[in-house]
């Protein structure tokens, strides 16, 4: 009782911190009060302005602006109480779930201080991006499998997050395949895919029906990036630009990318790395699901095996893609404060390094050079090396 009182003191005194001291600049006004503004002003999403998002987001960013309107609080106020819900969710569930998986009160404990920390240390993107609302779909869908008995409505609801989270982002959908194989042992597989089916009615049918194929402007966008500042594509040819001095960073839709004759180069080669990657990934869960479903196969934990999926898929996603954003950390603490290490030694092998990556990219630091060499390029790199790192552990678990 002493570490639950010590632990809900040091959540609610980490958020006020991050209510009275918000970020001087954050995507809330620079990005998402802009569309809703524009919105207002008759440019539909997709129909007829160029949308990043998925379609779950225009509720995310245009409530705050209805509510804006009725109200003496600002955009912002509004716009980060609703992602501190979405963190405090994740906080109450993150404590059920640990109690049910029934671990050792050391290991609910270190869990739990490290969702804190982590995020505290995070304080600048936590309430002011989109990234802990998406990961919160996913969290709760896999929270479920634990936390309840696995009937039919809660099969629903559970698929319901999983699909819920792709309408904010559409990472999480290609892990609906290995997922659903996984419901091949000792259920109905017919009855699984309706229930899924149902579930991503729910969630995509309106917005299909309303902007049908202009959602694929969605994937335009993301087409015509390139190697974003944070990538780590982008850290290599920044690596081999210290030689060469011939590369820089460039705005390209609210983003910078790296441009120039050694990016134009290397492009065709780290270009390929990232669907080499994914296409490894899925060959692992495909035959991975596929040998665990069998009928004479042993039998599994399915909340641990698709909650280990998941952080597999997100450590190879964040690793190699050619866009990475800051906030893209915060997918890491819901899902590692609930995965169920079976020792304190064990997990913090984990947690230290995630929070490690979260303390040296969240942090800010000046961009000190030596010999040419950069700081920041210097963290770029150590990234994917923490990345894969965390994978490595994961994996033997």
């Amino acid at each position: 009782m002493i570490a639950l009182i010590i632990l809900v003191s040091l959540f609610i005194a980490s958020r006020v911190i991050i209510f009275v001291f918000p970020p001087h600049f954050s995507d809330v006004m620079y990005s998402y009060y802009h569309y809703a503004r524009i919105w207002t002003e008759g440019y539909p999403a997709y129909l007829v302005h160029l949308f990043e998002y998925p379609p779950a987001n225009i509720i995310l960013f245009y409530l705050p602006w209805i509510l804006d309107r009725a109200s003496i609080l600002g955009y912002p106020d509004f716009y980060r109480f609703f992602v501190f819900l979405a963190d405090v969710i994740i906080f109450i569930v993150s404590f059920k779930v640990l109690k049910k998986l029934k671990l050792k009160k050391g290991i609910i404990f270190i869990a739990l201080l490290y969702y804190i920390l982590a995020l505290t240390k995070a304080k600048d993107f936590v309430y002011d991006s989109m990234d802990l609302v998406f990961i919160s779909g996913f969290f709760l869908s896999l929270a479920l499998l634990k936390l309840k008995k696995q009937t039919p409505k809660i099969r629903f609801f559970s698929w319901f997050f999983f699909w819920l989270s792709t309408a904010f982002k559409y990472i999480t959908a290609p892990l609906f395949i290995p997922y659903l194989l996984l419901m091949r042992k000792g259920r109905d597989l017919k009855k699984e895919i309706l229930i899924s089916f149902m579930a991503f009615v729910a969630v995509w049918g309106l917005p299909l029906i309303i902007f049908r194929s202009s959602l694929s402007v969605t994937f335009v966008y993301h087409l015509k990036r390139g190697f974003q500042v944070e990538s780590m594509p982008a850290n290599v040819i920044r690596l081999v630009n210290r030689w060469t001095q011939s590369d820089s960073f460039v705005e390209v839709y609210k983003n910078y990318d790296i441009i120039g004759p050694v990016t134009a180069k290397l492009q065709p080669y780290l270009s390929i790395i990232f669907p080499l990657t994914m296409l490894a990934f899925f060959i692992y869960s495909l035959k991975k699901s596929l040998d665990l479903s069998k009928p004479t196969g042993k039998s599994f934990d399915e909340y641990k095996e698709k909650l280990k999926l998941g952080l597999i898929y997100l450590f190879l996603f964040m690793a190699t893609g050619k866009v990475f954003s800051t906030p893209f950390h915060l997918w890491l603490p819901p899902l590692l404060t609930i995965y169920p290490f079976k020792s304190v030694k064990q997990q913090l092998k984990v947690l230290f390094v995630s929070f490690f990556m979260i303390a040296i990219s969240m942090t800010p630091i000046p961009n000190l050079t030596y010999q040419g060499f950069e700081l920041h390029n210097a963290i770029g790199l150590m990234r994917p090396i923490c990345l894969l790192y965390m994978l490595i552990k994961i994996k033997k678990t």
